[in-house]
C-alpha cells in the first residue's frame, strides 16, 4: 500500500504543475509577436531598439510589450533595377545607378553577412541577372555590369509578379523586394495592376521604391501600384528628382531592412490582432511587415 501511495504521488505532481502553468497561461492571456521595421528620421540604423522604446495599439486599446528582440532569420532582397534607355534629350545614369546599388549591398552585407541578394534588370523585358546569392564579389560583378537597353520602356510591373513568385521557395519571413526607376515609362499593362498586388500580398514581401522622377510625367499605372503595394506590405516609397539622390535613397532602405525586429507584446486571447500600431519613443518610425504569429 505505501509503495502505490508513493507511486501515486509521483504521478500527480506534474499533473498538479501542469495545471499549475496552465491555468498561469490564461491568466497571462495571449501573445503575439510580429515582424517591424524601424526607420530613423534621417536615415541611419536604429540597432538598439528595447522593449521600453516601443509602444503598442491595438485599435485604441495599449498592449503590454513584453519584448523587443533583433530579428535573426536571414534577410532576403530582391533588387529590381530599371534598365531602359533614357528618354531623348537625358542620359542613363548607369554611374549613379552602379554607385547606389553598390554601396546599398555594402551596407546591407555589413549589417547582415548572410543576407541573399538577387537582381533582375527591368526594360523590354524582366531578366533574372542574379538569383539570390550571398556572395558579395558575385553581386559587384553584375552591379558593375549594369548597363541601359535600348528599349525605352519598362516591364516594372511584370518584374514585380515574376519576383513575387520567387520568394515561396524562402524558408524566412524576412522577405523585401527593393524597385529603382528613372521614370520610364511602363511597359506592362495597366489591367494586370490587380494580379500584381495580389502576387506581391501572397509573396509576403515588403515593397520598397526608389524612383528618380526628373521633371517628366509619370507612368499612373506604375505609381499607382508602388504607391499602393508599397503601404500595404510595410515598406516605404522614396522619391528624387535627380540621379544623384539616389545613393540617398537606397541607404535610408538599406539601414531600414537592417534594423528589423520581433516585437511580443500581451493581448487578451488568441483571436486575430486588429488594427495594430507601433510607434516609438526615440522618434523613429515603426513600420509593420506582413508577419506576425
Amino acid at each position: 500500500m505505501i509503495a502505490h501511495g508513493t507511486r501515486a504521488r509521483r504521478i500527480a505532481a506534474p499533473a498538479i504543475a501542469i495545471t499549475l502553468m496552465s491555468a498561469a497561461l490564461m491568466a497571462q492571456g495571449a501573445q503575439k509577436i510580429a515582424l517591424v521595421t524601424v526607420v530613423s528620421d534621417n536615415g541611419s540604423r536604429l540597432g538598439d531598439l528595447a522593449a521600453k522604446d516601443v509602444v503598442v495599439h491595438e485599435d485604441k486599446t495599449e498592449r503590454k510589450v513584453i519584448s523587443v528582440e533583433p530579428a535573426t532569420e536571414p534577410l532576403v532582397i530582391a533588387l529590381l533595377l530599371d534598365t531602359a534607355a533614357a528618354s531623348a534629350g537625358r542620359q542613363y545614369p548607369v554611374q549613379d545607378l552602379r554607385k547606389a546599388v553598390s554601396n546599398f549591398v555594402k551596407t546591407v552585407t555589413a549589417a547582415q553577412p548572410d543576407a541573399q541578394i538577387g537582381i533582375m534588370t527591368v526594360a523590354a523585358a524582366a531578366v533574372n541577372a542574379l538569383d539570390f546569392t550571398t556572395k558579395a564579389d558575385e553581386i559587384d560583378k553584375v552591379v558593375q555590369r549594369l548597363y541601359p537597353d535600348q528599349q525605352g520602356a519598362a516591364v516594372m510591373l511584370e518584374a514585380l509578379s515574376a519576383t513575387s513568385g520567387k520568394f515561396g521557395e524562402q524558408q524566412t519571413p524576412r522577405r523585401v523586394i527593393v524597385t529603382v526607376d528613372f521614370n520610364s515609362p511602363e511597359g506592362g499593362s495597366s489591367s494586370s495592376m490587380k494580379k500584381v498586388a495580389e502576387d506581391v500580398r501572397k509573396s509576403g514581401a515588403t515593397v520598397w521604391s526608389a524612383s528618380v522622377r526628373g521633371t517628366g510625367a509619370s507612368a499612373a499605372s506604375r505609381e499607382d501600384l508602388l504607391n499602393a503595394v508599397s503601404q500595404a506590405s510595410g515598406g516605404m516609397r522614396l522619391s528624387a528628382v535627380e540621379p544623384s539622390g539616389l545613393d540617398a535613397m537606397l541607404a535610408k532602405i538599406a539601414n531600414s531592412i537592417t534594423a528589423q525586429y520581433s516585437v511580443t507584446f500581451a493581448r487578451p486571447d488568441a483571436s486575430p490582432a486588429k488594427a495594430v500600431r507601433m510607434d516609438t519613443t526615440r522618434g523613429a518610425k515603426i513600420l509593420l511587415t506582413p508577419w506576425m504569429r
